[in-house]
Formats: C-alpha cells, structure tokens, sequence
C-alpha cells in the first residue's frame, strides 16, 4: 500500500487564568466541542472555517481528533495535464474543501504539561490555530477564566550547546523551506543566509525553496563569516526555539572540533523533538492519507513522547 511521509511535531501546552495561574479544567472545551455538530463546531475565519472534528478521549489519558480548514469559496479548479483542460469541482450548498491536520494530547503524567503531538500540514491548521479555535470555544465550555495558552516546542537539552561547542570551519551550507515561511525567516536570519533563499524566491512558484551554499577553505574571510552565520542562527533557535519550524532542511557540512577537525554534517534543526511517519493511505486513492492510521500513529506518540525528549 502507498504511503506519505508526515512530520509530526511536539509541544508542551499550558493553560493560565487572568491572574496567570495555571488552570487545570482545559479538557472540558474539548468534552464540549465534542458535542457541537454543523457551522456550530467551527470559528469563522478571513476565506475559511476552522473547525474540530471527530474528537476522541482515549482511556490512556490521550484526546485526539482532527482539527480542519474548510473552503466554500475561491475554489480551485481540476486540470488535465495532457491536454490544458481544466474543469470546476462540483459541490453542493453545504459543502467544502477542507485540509486536515491530526493531533493528539496526552494529559496526566505527574507534573508533566499537556504535551501535544500534531502532524505538520502545510496547506492546513497549524499549532497556533489550535490555540485560536481552542480559546474561541472556552467561554461555552464553561473555562471563561481561560486567558492564555502556551504552546512551547519541546527541543532536546544540550543539542544546541553542543553544535556551538563543537562546529569548525563551515564548507557547504543546506537549506530546504517553505515559500510562505521565508518572510519570517528574513526577520531573525543573517542576511548571508537568506540572500540566497531571497534570490531563488523569483524564479518559480515551487512549494519548496531549496539553496546549497559551498565555501572555499583558501579564503579565511568567507569561511568566517559562514561559521558566524550558522552559529547566528543557533543563537536565533535558542531564543525562539518554534523558528525550527519554518525550516524543512538546514544542513551545515563543517570540522568537527569533537572528533579532531574531522568534517561532518551538523543537523542544525535536530535539538527540536520531531517525528517521521509513513502515513498510509486510502485502498483506491494513493493520494488520500487515511486519517485513522495516522490518528492512531500520533497518540502512540503523544503517549510515548509524552514525558520523554
């Protein structure tokens, strides 16, 4: 059966009143959102509908479910490759295209937070949409103490530190982002970095922007400056440690001062806590994922992750 690879990220949630004391009856927006059906379940957004669906309390301490974009205006349109023919999609009244996004939250270890697992969908919600629809819903579920909520992107200690300890003179430079998160990039990255990403940003309308910087070791100046451009944008994950996520690859091939000069890749996103998975897919549509093998994928993880990094 064909499979599509997801990436599934992790964040720690918390909860605070007006005060900001910590509130701890969060689950019942989501015992209450269960039981909404229709336009009741969804927050009206600028082209959108934000909406939970199919949301489960699992007795292991775990609530999964989906939460989804749905369209009902500006639609796409069906095209033929071979011949240029495009065609409408034809949808009733009631109906939309939505983009889905699974997640699971396991809750009840110790002191431990709420830890969220949550599949990265690029054409849908993301993290910050669960907290927006999440506070939507709080004052009819009776947490109108609700104020704020945190999710922090659970990173792995000392990784950070040891890429800033250890990486030498830097000779190739790797990196693969969305289009959309390039302006937010060009707002904490160095300019050396993004200049290239800038650059290739005018040349097609690919999802994917991907650059490969080389340097030459003759020239000290230019090897310098890539290693103060790579440790640059360490410091920058260290502050906001949710930056990793606008990169899909960022690769620096440099000398490994650990191991007596040798050259080594350095993964410079791997201190986030991040999951591949092999999502199956639909019998008859290998390019529909099936949302219940990849439910039952994250609450695995969120149980396993659940106290773990």
């Amino acid at each position: 059966m064909p499979t599509i690879k997801r990436t599934v990220y992790f964040y720690d949630l918390e909860f605070f009143d007006r005060n900001g004391d910590a509130i701890s009856n969060w689950r019942e927006i989501f015992r209450y959102a269960r039981g909404l059906v229709g336009r009741s379940r969804c927050q009206q957004r600028v082209d959108r509908l934000a909406c939970f669906r199919f949301l489960q309390f699992n007795p292991q301490n775990v609530i999964s479910g989906h939460l989804v974009f749905i369209r009902e205006n500006a639609l796409a349109r069906i095209t033929d490759l071979d011949n240029d023919t495009d065609r409408d999609l034809l949808m009733a009244a009631n109906e939309g295209l939505i983009e889905t996004t699974h997640f699971a939250i396991a809750f009840g270890r110790g002191n431990h937070p709420p830890r969220l697992a949550i599949e990265y969908n690029h054409f849908g919600p993301r993290v910050g949409d669960l907290v927006k629809i999440l506070r939507y819903h709080a004052p009819n579920a009776g947490v109108g103490n609700l104020a704020k909520i945190e999710a922090s992107l659970v990173v792995r200690d000392g990784n950070h530190e040891a890429i800033l300890n250890q990486i030498g003179r830097v000779s190739s430079l790797k990196m693969r982002v969305y289009r959309e998160n390039l302006n937010r990039i060009n707002q904490y990255a160095p300019t050396g970095v993004v200049s290239g990403l800038n650059a290739s940003n005018g040349f097609d309308q690919a999802e994917y922007i991907e650059v490969k910087y080389k340097f030459n070791y003759s020239q000290q100046t230019t090897l310098q400056q890539a290693r103060g451009a790579v440790l640059d944008l360490v410091h920058a994950f260290q502050d906001a440690p949710e930056r990793m996520t606008d990169f899909d690859l960022l690769e620096a091939t440099a000398e490994d001062s650990g191991t007596g000069g040798s050259i080594k890749p350095f993964d410079l996103l791997s201190a986030e806590l991040r999951l591949d998975i092999q999502a199956a897919t639909v019998p008859g549509y290998s390019r529909v994922i099936d949302s219940t093998d990849v439910t039952a994928r994250l609450v695995d993880a969120a149980i396993q992750y659940a106290t773990n990094e």
